[in-house]
Protein backbone atom coordinates (compact mmCIF):
# COMPACT_ATOMS: atom_id res chain seq x y z
CA UNK A 1 0.00 0.00 0.00
CA UNK A 2 2.81 2.24 0.85
CA UNK A 3 4.93 1.86 -2.32
CA UNK A 4 1.54 2.40 -4.35
CA UNK A 5 1.28 5.89 -2.25
CA UNK A 6 4.63 6.78 -3.59
CA UNK A 7 4.14 5.32 -7.23
CA UNK A 8 1.55 8.15 -6.80
CA UNK A 9 2.66 10.66 -5.76
CA UNK A 10 5.80 10.16 -7.83
CA UNK A 11 3.52 10.45 -10.85
CA UNK A 12 2.03 13.38 -9.85
CA UNK A 13 5.21 15.41 -9.44
CA UNK A 14 6.18 14.31 -12.82
CA UNK A 15 3.18 15.10 -14.01
CA UNK A 16 3.78 18.61 -12.37
CA UNK A 17 7.36 18.89 -13.60
CA UNK A 18 6.21 18.09 -17.09
CA UNK A 19 3.46 20.56 -17.08
CA UNK A 20 5.97 23.62 -15.76
CA UNK A 21 8.38 22.83 -18.33
CA UNK A 22 5.68 22.23 -21.36
CA UNK A 23 2.56 23.83 -20.55
CA UNK A 24 -0.47 22.28 -22.06
CA UNK A 25 -2.26 25.60 -22.71
CA UNK A 26 0.71 27.57 -23.67
CA UNK A 27 -0.75 27.29 -27.52
CA UNK A 28 -3.73 29.44 -26.58
CA UNK A 29 -1.90 32.46 -25.79
CA UNK A 30 0.82 32.11 -28.65
CA UNK A 31 -0.37 35.67 -29.78
CA UNK A 32 -0.13 36.87 -26.83
CA UNK A 33 3.77 35.67 -26.22
CA UNK A 34 4.71 37.16 -29.51
CA UNK A 35 3.13 40.85 -28.20
CA UNK A 36 4.70 40.43 -25.02
CA UNK A 37 8.30 39.50 -26.30
CA UNK A 38 7.71 41.92 -29.12
CA UNK A 39 7.55 44.52 -26.45
CA UNK A 40 10.25 43.07 -24.17
CA UNK A 41 12.47 43.13 -27.62
CA UNK A 42 12.25 46.63 -27.90
CA UNK A 43 12.85 47.51 -24.41
CA UNK A 44 16.22 45.46 -24.73
CA UNK A 45 17.53 47.20 -27.37
CA UNK A 46 16.22 50.69 -25.63
CA UNK A 47 18.37 49.78 -22.74
CA UNK A 48 21.25 48.56 -24.39
CA UNK A 49 21.82 51.71 -26.50
CA UNK A 50 21.70 54.03 -23.58
CA UNK A 51 23.96 51.62 -20.94
CA UNK A 52 26.42 51.47 -24.31
CA UNK A 53 26.20 55.05 -24.76
CA UNK A 54 26.60 56.00 -20.69
CA UNK A 55 29.54 53.38 -20.09
CA UNK A 56 31.31 54.94 -23.48
CA UNK A 57 30.90 58.42 -21.40
CA UNK A 58 32.20 57.18 -18.29
CA UNK A 59 35.00 55.62 -20.11
CA UNK A 60 35.83 58.59 -21.58
CA UNK A 61 36.27 60.37 -18.52
CA UNK A 62 37.80 57.66 -16.90
CA UNK A 63 40.58 57.94 -20.00
CA UNK A 64 40.10 53.93 -19.70
CA UNK A 65 40.20 53.58 -23.71
CA UNK A 66 40.39 49.99 -24.08
CA UNK A 67 37.02 49.45 -22.33
CA UNK A 68 36.02 52.43 -24.11
CA UNK A 69 36.81 50.33 -27.28
CA UNK A 70 34.18 47.22 -26.09
CA UNK A 71 31.42 50.01 -25.22
CA UNK A 72 31.90 51.20 -28.62
CA UNK A 73 31.44 47.75 -30.14
CA UNK A 74 28.57 46.85 -27.50
CA UNK A 75 26.68 49.59 -29.01
CA UNK A 76 27.26 48.83 -32.61
CA UNK A 77 25.81 45.52 -31.86
CA UNK A 78 22.62 47.67 -30.35
CA UNK A 79 22.47 49.77 -33.18
CA UNK A 80 22.50 46.82 -35.18
CA UNK A 81 19.97 44.32 -33.83
CA UNK A 82 17.29 47.87 -33.79
CA UNK A 83 17.62 48.27 -37.55
CA UNK A 84 16.96 44.20 -38.24
CA UNK A 85 14.29 44.74 -35.80
CA UNK A 86 13.12 47.94 -37.70
CA UNK A 87 12.97 46.23 -40.98
CA UNK A 88 11.61 43.38 -39.56
CA UNK A 89 8.61 44.60 -37.77
CA UNK A 90 5.04 44.33 -38.33
CA UNK A 91 1.95 45.24 -36.46
CA UNK A 92 0.64 41.58 -35.90
CA UNK A 93 4.05 40.98 -33.97
CA UNK A 94 4.40 37.75 -36.29
CA UNK A 95 7.67 35.82 -35.21
CA UNK A 96 8.57 38.05 -32.50
CA UNK A 97 9.15 35.13 -30.08
CA UNK A 98 11.65 33.88 -32.79
CA UNK A 99 13.27 37.26 -33.43
CA UNK A 100 13.54 37.39 -29.67
CA UNK A 101 15.97 33.86 -29.50
CA UNK A 102 18.08 35.64 -31.95
CA UNK A 103 18.97 38.94 -30.30
CA UNK A 104 19.04 36.98 -26.78
CA UNK A 105 21.35 34.34 -28.80
CA UNK A 106 23.84 37.25 -30.25
CA UNK A 107 23.68 39.50 -27.35
CA UNK A 108 24.98 36.30 -25.38
CA UNK A 109 27.14 35.20 -27.90
CA UNK A 110 28.77 38.83 -27.68
CA UNK A 111 28.97 39.04 -24.31
CA UNK A 112 31.47 35.73 -24.54
CA UNK A 113 33.47 37.25 -26.87
CA UNK A 114 33.80 40.37 -24.77
CA UNK A 115 34.66 38.56 -21.42
CA UNK A 116 37.09 36.75 -23.19
CA UNK A 117 38.47 39.63 -25.06
CA UNK A 118 39.11 41.79 -22.29
CA UNK A 119 40.49 39.50 -19.15
CA UNK A 120 39.53 36.05 -19.32
CA UNK A 121 41.59 34.95 -16.33
CA UNK A 122 39.92 37.26 -14.37
CA UNK A 123 36.38 36.05 -13.82
CA UNK A 124 32.94 35.89 -15.73
CA UNK A 125 31.29 38.89 -14.42
CA UNK A 126 29.81 40.21 -17.72
CA UNK A 127 28.91 36.65 -18.76
CA UNK A 128 26.99 35.53 -15.52
CA UNK A 129 24.63 38.67 -15.58
CA UNK A 130 23.66 38.53 -18.93
CA UNK A 131 22.79 34.56 -18.34
CA UNK A 132 20.81 35.57 -15.61
CA UNK A 133 19.00 38.33 -16.85
CA UNK A 134 18.24 37.76 -20.43
CA UNK A 135 17.10 34.33 -21.04
CA UNK A 136 14.01 34.96 -18.47
CA UNK A 137 13.25 37.91 -20.36
CA UNK A 138 11.73 35.30 -23.05
CA UNK A 139 8.15 34.60 -22.84
CA UNK A 140 7.50 30.88 -24.29
CA UNK A 141 8.04 27.19 -22.99
CA UNK A 142 10.10 26.62 -20.23
CA UNK A 143 11.72 23.64 -21.97
CA UNK A 144 13.16 25.78 -24.93
CA UNK A 145 14.51 28.63 -22.93
CA UNK A 146 16.52 25.81 -20.95
CA UNK A 147 17.97 24.33 -23.98
CA UNK A 148 19.06 27.91 -25.33
CA UNK A 149 20.95 28.60 -21.96
CA UNK A 150 21.92 24.74 -21.42
CA UNK A 151 23.66 25.49 -25.02
CA UNK A 152 24.81 28.93 -24.41
CA UNK A 153 26.65 27.68 -21.11
CA UNK A 154 27.99 25.06 -23.07
CA UNK A 155 29.20 27.27 -25.59
CA UNK A 156 31.14 29.54 -23.12
CA UNK A 157 32.80 26.50 -20.92
CA UNK A 158 34.24 25.57 -24.28
CA UNK A 159 35.61 29.39 -24.86
CA UNK A 160 36.85 28.92 -21.17
CA UNK A 161 38.91 25.53 -22.14
CA UNK A 162 40.49 27.22 -25.01
CA UNK A 163 40.78 30.85 -23.94
CA UNK A 164 41.92 30.36 -20.04
CA UNK A 165 45.22 28.48 -19.28
CA UNK A 166 45.49 28.66 -15.46
CA UNK A 167 43.19 25.28 -14.36
CA UNK A 168 41.78 27.33 -11.07
CA UNK A 169 40.25 29.86 -12.93
CA UNK A 170 39.09 27.83 -15.61
CA UNK A 171 37.23 25.54 -12.96
CA UNK A 172 36.03 29.04 -11.51
CA UNK A 173 34.52 30.39 -14.33
CA UNK A 174 32.81 26.80 -15.64
CA UNK A 175 31.83 26.46 -12.01
CA UNK A 176 30.17 29.98 -11.73
CA UNK A 177 28.67 29.70 -15.31
CA UNK A 178 26.92 26.35 -14.36
CA UNK A 179 25.88 27.70 -11.27
CA UNK A 180 24.20 30.72 -12.37
CA UNK A 181 22.38 28.56 -15.67
CA UNK A 182 20.81 26.88 -13.08
CA UNK A 183 19.32 29.94 -11.54
CA UNK A 184 18.33 31.41 -14.66
CA UNK A 185 16.19 27.79 -15.62
CA UNK A 186 14.95 28.26 -12.52
CA UNK A 187 13.90 31.84 -13.16
CA UNK A 188 12.81 31.04 -16.45
CA UNK A 189 10.10 28.19 -15.53
CA UNK A 190 9.11 30.27 -12.47
CA UNK A 191 8.31 34.05 -14.55
CA UNK A 192 6.83 31.73 -17.32
CA UNK A 193 4.35 30.15 -14.64
CA UNK A 194 3.32 33.71 -13.05
CA UNK A 195 2.92 35.15 -16.69
CA UNK A 196 0.43 32.21 -17.65
CA UNK A 197 -1.60 32.17 -14.29
CA UNK A 198 -1.98 35.91 -14.97
CA UNK A 199 -2.92 35.37 -18.86
CA UNK A 200 -5.09 32.30 -17.44
CA UNK A 201 -7.09 34.96 -15.09
CA UNK A 202 -7.35 37.33 -18.04
CA UNK A 203 -8.92 35.24 -20.26
CA UNK A 204 -11.07 34.01 -17.84
CA UNK A 205 -12.36 37.12 -16.64
CA UNK A 206 -12.90 38.34 -20.32
CA UNK A 207 -15.10 35.20 -21.41
CA UNK A 208 -16.89 35.77 -17.88
CA UNK A 209 -17.47 39.44 -18.88
CA UNK A 210 -18.78 38.28 -22.68
CA UNK A 211 -20.98 35.32 -21.34
CA UNK A 212 -24.61 34.55 -20.04
CA UNK A 213 -23.76 32.93 -16.18
CA UNK A 214 -27.32 31.01 -16.46
CA UNK A 215 -27.00 29.54 -20.12
CA UNK A 216 -23.14 29.99 -20.23
CA UNK A 217 -23.60 31.55 -23.64
CA UNK A 218 -22.39 35.07 -24.98
CA UNK A 219 -24.44 37.88 -23.67
CA UNK A 220 -25.98 40.69 -24.91
CA UNK A 221 -22.38 42.66 -24.80
CA UNK A 222 -20.50 40.02 -26.27
CA UNK A 223 -22.85 38.57 -28.75
CA UNK A 224 -23.43 41.41 -30.39
CA UNK A 225 -19.67 42.22 -30.96
CA UNK A 226 -19.20 38.89 -32.46
CA UNK A 227 -22.33 39.04 -34.61
CA UNK A 228 -21.53 42.96 -35.66
CA UNK A 229 -17.94 42.20 -36.62
CA UNK A 230 -19.17 39.09 -38.88
CA UNK A 231 -21.50 41.41 -40.86
CA UNK A 232 -19.73 44.32 -41.02
CA UNK A 233 -16.70 42.07 -42.82
CA UNK A 234 -19.19 40.71 -45.00
CA UNK A 235 -19.97 37.19 -43.61
CA UNK A 236 -23.50 36.02 -44.63
CA UNK A 237 -25.70 34.28 -42.79
CA UNK A 238 -28.71 33.48 -41.15
CA UNK A 239 -29.66 36.15 -38.50
CA UNK A 240 -32.23 34.37 -36.26
CA UNK A 241 -34.38 35.79 -33.08
CA UNK A 242 -35.94 33.12 -30.89
CA UNK A 243 -38.61 34.49 -28.62
CA UNK A 244 -39.80 31.87 -25.49
CA UNK A 245 -43.50 32.14 -25.70
CA UNK A 246 -45.20 33.05 -22.48
CA UNK A 247 -42.28 33.19 -20.58
CA UNK A 248 -43.78 35.50 -17.80
CA UNK A 249 -46.58 32.94 -17.22
CA UNK A 250 -44.26 30.30 -16.75
CA UNK A 251 -42.09 32.59 -13.51
CA UNK A 252 -45.38 33.54 -12.06
CA UNK A 253 -46.79 30.28 -12.08
CA UNK A 254 -43.88 27.69 -11.84
CA UNK A 255 -41.70 30.00 -9.96
CA UNK A 256 -38.23 31.58 -10.79
CA UNK A 257 -35.84 28.57 -10.46
CA UNK A 258 -38.25 27.09 -12.84
CA UNK A 259 -38.15 29.29 -15.41
CA UNK A 260 -34.09 29.25 -15.09
CA UNK A 261 -34.20 25.56 -15.73
CA UNK A 262 -36.50 26.35 -18.74
CA UNK A 263 -33.96 28.73 -20.62
CA UNK A 264 -30.94 26.20 -20.13
CA UNK A 265 -33.00 23.47 -21.84
CA UNK A 266 -34.13 26.07 -24.53
CA UNK A 267 -30.33 26.72 -24.99
CA UNK A 268 -29.26 23.12 -24.93
CA UNK A 269 -32.11 22.47 -28.09
CA UNK A 270 -30.33 25.38 -29.96
CA UNK A 271 -26.57 24.03 -28.94
CA UNK A 272 -28.29 20.58 -30.08
CA UNK A 273 -29.61 22.00 -33.78
CA UNK A 274 -27.22 24.45 -34.40
CA UNK A 275 -23.34 24.03 -35.07
CA UNK A 276 -20.28 24.82 -33.56
CA UNK A 277 -19.54 28.13 -35.83
CA UNK A 278 -22.72 29.50 -35.28
CA UNK A 279 -23.02 32.39 -32.62
CA UNK A 280 -25.81 31.75 -29.66
CA UNK A 281 -26.60 34.64 -27.64
CA UNK A 282 -28.96 35.37 -24.73
CA UNK A 283 -30.37 39.03 -26.26
CA UNK A 284 -32.14 39.74 -22.90
CA UNK A 285 -34.74 37.82 -20.37
CA UNK A 286 -36.52 34.84 -23.11
CA UNK A 287 -35.11 36.41 -26.19
CA UNK A 288 -32.29 34.64 -28.10
CA UNK A 289 -30.18 35.57 -31.12
CA UNK A 290 -28.51 33.05 -33.21
CA UNK A 291 -26.04 34.16 -36.34
CA UNK A 292 -25.53 31.10 -38.32
CA UNK A 293 -22.94 31.56 -40.30
CA UNK A 294 -22.93 30.99 -43.88
CA UNK A 295 -25.92 29.35 -43.76
CA UNK A 296 -27.63 30.94 -46.55
CA UNK A 297 -30.21 28.02 -48.08
CA UNK A 298 -33.53 28.88 -47.21
CA UNK A 299 -34.73 25.43 -47.09
CA UNK A 300 -31.95 24.59 -44.68
CA UNK A 301 -32.33 27.11 -42.46
CA UNK A 302 -36.18 26.70 -42.51
CA UNK A 303 -35.90 22.64 -41.18
CA UNK A 304 -33.83 23.65 -37.94
CA UNK A 305 -36.19 25.86 -37.41
CA UNK A 306 -39.07 23.95 -37.73
CA UNK A 307 -36.66 21.40 -35.74
CA UNK A 308 -36.62 23.54 -33.15
CA UNK A 309 -40.31 24.45 -32.66
CA UNK A 310 -40.68 20.74 -32.49
CA UNK A 311 -37.96 19.82 -30.00
CA UNK A 312 -38.78 22.79 -27.12
CA UNK A 313 -42.14 20.85 -26.80
CA UNK A 314 -40.06 18.57 -24.87
CA UNK A 315 -40.20 20.31 -22.18
CA UNK A 316 -42.75 19.83 -20.23
CA UNK A 317 -44.24 22.21 -17.49
CA UNK A 318 -46.80 20.09 -16.28
CA UNK A 319 -47.96 16.33 -18.03
CA UNK A 320 -51.17 16.56 -17.25
CA UNK A 321 -52.16 19.63 -18.50
CA UNK A 322 -49.85 19.31 -21.25
CA UNK A 323 -48.55 22.41 -21.07
CA UNK A 324 -44.63 22.27 -22.63
CA UNK A 325 -42.91 25.11 -23.94
CA UNK A 326 -43.03 26.72 -27.18
CA UNK A 327 -41.13 28.97 -29.56
CA UNK A 328 -41.76 32.29 -31.72
CA UNK A 329 -39.09 33.04 -34.22
CA UNK A 330 -38.16 35.53 -36.70
CA UNK A 331 -35.58 35.17 -39.37
CA UNK A 332 -34.03 36.96 -42.19
CA UNK A 333 -31.25 35.58 -44.28
CA UNK A 334 -28.59 38.22 -44.74
CA UNK A 335 -26.62 37.20 -48.43
CA UNK A 336 -24.00 40.00 -47.43
CA UNK A 337 -26.49 42.90 -48.42
CA UNK A 338 -27.29 43.69 -45.34
CA UNK A 339 -25.68 46.60 -44.41
CA UNK A 340 -25.61 46.11 -40.15
CA UNK A 341 -26.30 44.36 -37.48
CA UNK A 342 -28.98 46.63 -36.69
CA UNK A 343 -30.81 46.17 -40.13
CA UNK A 344 -30.71 42.51 -39.88
CA UNK A 345 -31.87 42.93 -36.24
CA UNK A 346 -34.84 45.25 -37.33
CA UNK A 347 -36.01 42.62 -40.15
CA UNK A 348 -35.83 39.40 -37.96
CA UNK A 349 -37.67 41.43 -35.03
CA UNK A 350 -40.29 42.07 -37.45
CA UNK A 351 -40.70 38.82 -38.48
CA UNK A 352 -41.02 37.49 -35.03
CA UNK A 353 -43.86 40.57 -34.42
CA UNK A 354 -45.72 38.79 -37.23
CA UNK A 355 -45.08 34.93 -36.18
CA UNK A 356 -46.32 36.04 -32.82
CA UNK A 357 -49.29 37.66 -34.55
CA UNK A 358 -50.61 34.69 -35.93
CA UNK A 359 -50.78 32.54 -33.12
CA UNK A 360 -46.76 32.05 -32.18
CA UNK A 361 -45.01 28.47 -31.68
CA UNK A 362 -43.62 28.88 -35.57
CA UNK A 363 -41.33 30.89 -37.56
CA UNK A 364 -41.25 33.34 -40.27
CA UNK A 365 -38.26 33.19 -42.19
CA UNK A 366 -37.42 35.09 -45.51
CA UNK A 367 -34.47 34.87 -47.50
CA UNK A 368 -34.82 38.42 -49.84
CA UNK A 369 -32.22 40.92 -49.98
CA UNK A 370 -31.99 44.24 -48.29
CA UNK A 371 -33.52 46.25 -50.62
CA UNK A 372 -35.99 43.71 -51.18
CA UNK A 373 -37.04 43.58 -47.39
CA UNK A 374 -36.48 47.21 -47.13
CA UNK A 375 -39.75 47.15 -49.84
CA UNK A 376 -41.67 44.79 -48.28
CA UNK A 377 -41.86 46.31 -45.23
CA UNK A 378 -42.60 49.69 -46.84
CA UNK A 379 -45.98 47.37 -48.58
CA UNK A 380 -46.66 46.14 -45.31
CA UNK A 381 -46.91 49.60 -43.27
CA UNK A 382 -48.83 51.24 -46.33
CA UNK A 383 -50.68 48.26 -46.42
CA UNK A 384 -51.63 48.45 -42.64
CA UNK A 385 -52.24 52.29 -42.60
CA UNK A 386 -54.90 51.73 -45.36
CA UNK A 387 -56.12 49.14 -43.58
CA UNK A 388 -56.54 51.02 -40.58
CA UNK A 389 -58.31 54.27 -42.55
CA UNK A 390 -60.69 52.28 -44.26
CA UNK A 391 -61.68 50.59 -40.71
CA UNK A 392 -62.01 54.42 -39.52
CA UNK A 393 -63.88 55.53 -42.59
CA UNK A 394 -66.39 52.75 -41.54
CA UNK A 395 -66.63 53.66 -38.41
Amino acid sequence: MKDFQRGEKLHTLLQRVKELLNPTDFALFREEADEINAHMTTRIIVGGILIALVDMILQMILGKRQYFGYCFYMLIVFVFIFGVTVLQYTRSYTHATVRMYVIVGILMAFSIILNMGVEPEDGCLFFITTLCVLPPLIFDRPWRMMVMTAGITALYVLANCIFVDEPDNLLRNCLYSILVALISMTLCIGRTDTRLDALRKNRMASQNAMHDPLTMILNRRGGEETIRTLISSGVPGAFIIIDVDNFKRVNDTYGHKRGDEVLKSVTDEMRRIFRVEDILMRYGGDEFIVYAVRMVDWNTVSNRLRQLNTNVKSIVLDEEKNDVITVSVGCCINDSTYPSYDDCFAVSDHLLYKTKQNGRDSFRCVDYSYDEARVNRYKEENEAMDSGKAAAKNA
